[in-house]
């Protein structure tokens, strides 16, 4: 049983309006250190709390990694520093493993500072996310679930405008999946 439920404000203390207030200024500290473009609204956080301007986190590079299946394999295809690396491996995470042991060869990058984004074509998509009813997200997308089933088989390929409707519905689905959590009943 899934339970929602809206909280109402309470009758707060001046002690707890007076934690609130410092806890925002926190935030907004740990926001600035993080994203030092930042700036904290007017009168918030100013020269209260000195920050350490050393980062010791380790920045993570993150690449665009197109992903494309070809019989039971990925192949993955990506940039860095005017250099196309390709490799392929039977599953994402494989690929992913497989990319970052080339970065480490051939540019000295740190396996563990690197992230992938993805970028499918349809067919990809489709076999790396079985999990998905092709009916019900042609029912997201408003397209014929015959055109959906052969865009995943491969034996067609959408149309931009397609595209960005199957794009827009994941995106959809993803934003409410985020917000969803189960409860034990």
């Amino acid at each position: 049983m899934l339970f929602a439920r809206e909280r109402t404000p309470a009758r707060l203390s001046s002690d707890h309006l007076v934690f609130q207030k410092y806890s925002e200024s926190i935030q907004l500290l740990i926001l600035s250190y993080f994203f030092p473009t930042l700036k904290a609204p007017k009168g918030q956080c100013e020269n209260k709390f000195p920050l350490n301007q050393k980062k010791t986190a380790m920045t993570t590079l993150t690449l665009d990694l197109v992903i494309t299946k070809e019989d039971n394999t990925y192949k993955g295809s990506l940039t860095y520093n005017d250099n196309p690396l390709t490799q392929s491996a039977p599953s994402i995470p494989g690929l992913e493993t497989q990319l970052k042991k080339l970065l480490w060869e051939f540019e000295s990058l740190d396996p563990d500072t690197v992230a992938f984004n993805h970028y499918y074509d349809c067919l990809s998509f489709f076999k790396a996310f079985e999990v998905f009813k092709l009916e019900e997200l042609a029912k997201l997308t408003n397209l014929d679930p015959e055109a959906m089933k052969a865009f995943a088989s491969g034996a067609n390929k959408p149309s931009p405008e397609e595209v960005e409707k199957i794009e827009k519905a994941l995106q959809e689905l993803a934003g409410r999946l985020m917000k969803t959590s189960l409860v034990l009943s």
